[in-house]
């Protein structure tokens, strides 16, 4: 049995390209259909849908109808002639029964069953009306068919405001949006790809750079190790030499003893002088005192290494054990928060702004070591200096102190990605605005009226001017939380002046730091009484510096 291969060419046709080809009319271009777009074969070989022939060739019927047939007949076989085709422009004769009398294409219906049989999964029909397409409301977000027009058969009524399309143009417009979703996400994901594959390589450079590091410590341990190995040995090695040369000399003094008595008792035994013998004998008892003490080393051997065993050993391990760390950390800064701790900013004045660490799972961080940094621009693009503090806790305090008025972009980032709402838009206030103020009675007795509703808490120093007018204190001191605060004028005050100064813990009877400005000479009373003074020759004083500096007049002298 012999077998046979047999090599299969694909061939892969767009939809829309091929239906444009050779499914559309070349006059109206519209797709061949069953119905009046019935696809009509001209003697040229050319295809018009049945609509276009009957707008090109006049309708024989329409001649005369109160005529016979046979006059009929014989008026359209004389009327009816040529016309030429819309595409090729060639003289075609009109058939007995006009443009319905031309032959269908059966190539085109072929080709239209094929690709009615291969589309009927993807564009549905109705259920009812078997030959016709769905259509697509975008408005409603709805199929419908047009052959349906009561409700209960899935009906749709026609609204001069809803898009309504074909099924297939739905199709296809839906498959061009997911193309588009697709190739957006793809991007994306791209995009992630290369984020996560750099900081991989950061990764990497950074172990390497921690390995670096390692060996570096680790080696000047090995070092100190090393050196203190050879301070050991050279004591040692020290040591035995001093106390050889010790013993050297000991040694050098007994063989000096030995010698000089074997050279005083050479010949001896051959003397016979008993008295030079006697002699010899009492100083040689005399040195074998002397040598008792040159019997005995003057110095020991004993040099021994002594470490405290298991003891020492655990410590020295546990130390080594805690020698150096490795820091990591599972802050995922795109869940961190950034909070503003100061409802509004003010120029010059001190801002602060928490961060609170969180991991990837939405833990918040209990520890620190973060490497967190701060970026303050101004609205001319400069760059202010910020300050981070690590609480230790998981928190990061970031102060900062704006110079100049106007919105400002604050970005905070660890592992130096942004955390979550950053950049943070902050606008600063140029001045600062009040938030109390104090009326002052004739009394004496002054009351503090809260301006702004939202005070949180006791302010311990505020700022105050006062003025004799009716408009009273315009304070700064955020004063507890209540509406009104009664109180006495504060030390210093007199009439006539208007007073500035700074009011500590709240309250009005700790201001300090009183600021007087003069008023006008027509409203001072000083000046005044000065003015009317000067009748008087004899009653005038010395012009010194007071209150208001106008008047000149010593502070006690005007009551």
């Amino acid at each position: 049995m012999t077998s046979s291969s047999r090599l299969v060419e694909t061939v892969q046709l767009n939809f829309e390209d091929f239906s444009e080809s050779f499914l559309t009319c070349g006059t109206c271009l519209t797709l061949f259909d069953s119905g009046e777009h019935q696809p009509k074969l001209l003697p040229c070989s050319h295809t018009l849908c049945r609509a276009c022939l009957q707008r090109i060739v006049p309708n024989p019927a329409s001649s005369s109808a109160s005529s016979s047939a046979a006059a009929a007949a014989a008026a359209a076989a004389s009327t009816l002639g040529t016309f030429r085709c819309p595409i090729c422009r060639e003289g075609i004769a009109v058939p007995i029964g006009g443009a319905a009398a031309f032959p269908p294409s059966f190539v085109v219906n072929q080709l239209l069953d094929l690709m009615v049989s291969q589309r009927k999964d993807l564009v549905p029909k109705c259920s009812i009306h078997t030959g016709r397409e769905l259509l697509f409301c975008e408005t409603c977000d709805s199929v419908f068919c047009a052959a349906c027009q009561s409700p209960e058969q899935g009906g749709h009524q026609n609204k001069p405001d809803h898009t309504v399309l074909s099924f297939s143009v739905a199709v296809k417009r839906t498959a061009e949006i997911l193309l588009y979703k697709a190739h957006l996400a793809t991007s994306q994901l791209s995009s992630a790809y290369e984020t996560v594959s750099r900081e991989c390589d950061r990764l990497d450079s950074a172990a390497e750079s921690c390995i670096l590091d390692v060996d570096e410590s680790f080696q000047q341990l090995h070092e100190l190790v090393e050196r203190r190995h050879s301070a050991v040995r050279s004591l040692v090695r020290k040591l035995q030499d001093e106390k050889r040369r010790c013993l050297r000399e000991q040694l050098g003094l007994i063989a000096q003893e030995k010698a000089k008595v074997e050279r005083e008792c050479e010949g001896l035994q051959y003397q016979m002088d008993v008295m030079a013998i006697t002699k010899k004998i009492s100083d040689l008892n005399g040195r074998l005192g002397n040598m008792v003490a040159l019997s005995e080393p003057r110095e020991n051997h004993y040099i021994a290494y002594k470490c405290k065993g298991s003891a020492e050993f655990n410590a020295i391990d546990s130390a080594i054990s805690s020698f150096g760390s490795v820091l990591v950390s599972a802050t995922y800064p795109g869940l961190c928060r950034l909070e503003l701790l100061e409802p509004t900013a003010t120029v010059n004045l001190t801002c602060r702004a928490r961060l609170q660490a969180v991991d990837y799972h939405g833990r918040i961080r209990t520890g620190g070591g973060d490497p967190v940094t701060a970026r303050l621009e101004t609205p001319l693009g400069e760059l202010l200096e910020t300050a981070v503090e690590d609480a230790e806790d998981g928190t990061y305090l970031v102060r900062f102190v704006p110079l100049c008025a106007g919105r400002h972009r604050l970005t905070v980032r660890v592992f130096d990605r942004p955390v979550r709402g950053c950049p943070v838009e902050l606008d600063v206030a140029g001045r600062h605005r009040p938030v109390a103020k104090v009326t002052a009675g004739s009394s004496g007795a002054c009351q503090i009226e809260r301006l702004q509703a939202s005070l949180a808490g006791s302010v311990r120093v505020g700022h105050w001017q006062l003025s004799d007018s009716r408009s009273g204190l315009e304070s700064a001191v955020a004063g507890r939380d209540r509406q009104r605060h009664s109180g006495q004028r504060p030390s210093g005050y007199r009439a006539g002046c208007r007073c500035s100064g700074e009011a500590v813990g709240g309250q009005l009877e700790g201001a300090a730091g009183i600021r007087t400005r003069p008023q006008p000479r027509s409203n001072c009373v000083n000046y005044q009484r000065r003015l009317s003074r000067r009748a008087r020759p004899s009653s005038r004083r010395q012009p010194r510096r007071g209150c208001c500096g106008r008047c000149r007049l010593r502070p006690g002298a005007h009551r």
